[in-house]
């Protein structure tokens, strides 16, 4: 589903994989699923690029709350309720990005994994949060991309 979300509001954008079928979901409702078989090996992903596609489009906006895990966590074609909160790590997170660092070029990783990224690209922070509870001074992307090598 193609749309136009540029009205300033935050939005839960889940895309999830369990090894037949992508599925994603926004604001938790589910939207679509695709086919999509084979396997992830987590020591082979080579360089990734968030917020970026190849040539010269760059997410126009702000992110929070990146996470890559080893499981599928929303699984079924039914809606669930987006959490408000920072996400936690737990033994199936690979990627925890909160984006609240606020200064400097890296996006600390959350995880026991230790894969930061690197904000390139014209990124910067922002003060725009997406939910009540954080404090102002939490800061997030907007822009640009984040790379970073396994």
């Amino acid at each position: 589903e193609e749309a136009n979300h540029a009205d300033g509001n935050w939005r839960h954008v889940a895309i999830t994989w369990d090894g037949s079928y992508v599925r994603g979901y926004i604001g938790g409702v589910y939207k679509k699923r695709v086919a999509q078989s084979g396997s992830m090996n987590n020591n082979d992903w080579g360089d990734m690029y968030l917020g970026y596609r190849a040539g010269s489009e760059h997410l126009t906006g702000n992110m929070d709350e990146f996470r890559i895990s080893n499981i599928a966590r929303y699984t079924t074609e039914t809606s669930f309720t987006p959490q408000t909160t920072d996400f936690t790590d737990d033994a199936n997170t690979i990627i925890l990005w909160h984006l609240n660092d606020g200064t400097g070029t890296n996006a600390n990783d959350g995880s026991s994994n230790n894969l930061d990224g690197t904000l390139a690209g014209g990124t910067s922070w922002s003060t725009d949060v997406p939910y009540a509870g954080i404090t102002s001074s939490v800061n997030d992307i907007i822009g640009g991309f984040i790379p970073f090598a396994r």
